[in-house]
């Protein structure tokens, strides 16, 4: 859970929450690892690994439409680094 924290910079509760709601619509699975209890296994499920595929889809053709409006011209301009 503390990776989570980190990468999300939100409190352990929050986290912990967020967690526990995936885990209910599943999600995503959490389990103890049987060498330290303190550590929590969280993985994504057939179903997590599929919205979040279709989520991934659907910003990539949301992007596409943006870059579909621009001239072939605009789009050189701003693939341009400064420098």
């Amino acid at each position: 859970m503390g990776d989570i924290v980190h990468f999300l910079g939100v409190s352990y509760a929050a986290a912990s929450q967020t967690v526990d709601k995936l885990v209910k619509m599943n999600l995503l699975t959490l389990e103890s690892d049987p060498r330290d209890r303190r550590v929590k296994r969280i993985s994504v499920t057939e179903k997590g690994a599929r919205i979040a595929q279709q989520f991934q889809e659907e910003q990539a053709r949301r992007v596409q439409r943006l870059i579909a409006q621009y001239e072939p011209e605009a789009l050189k301009r701003l693939s341009r680094r400064p420098g």
